[in-house]
């Protein structure tokens, strides 16, 4: 997240009706936070695996 960006409904909308980079966004986190754990809440692992792609 962003504090520059506000997280309103437009911004949820055009998350789902728009393309998201997802590749691009775990990279900027991983290169800018340094993270290397991500934890993923969910009944199903459903972004588990695309992160793994992504690292």
């Amino acid at each position: 997240m962003n504090d520059n960006i506000p997280v309103d409904g437009q911004y949820w909308w055009s998350n789902v009706r728009q393309a998201v980079r997802f590749y691009d966004a775990i990279a900027a986190i991983i290169k800018d936070e340094a993270a290397n754990v991500f934890l993923e809440i969910s009944p199903h692992p459903v972004l588990a695996t695309s992160i793994r792609e992504c690292c």
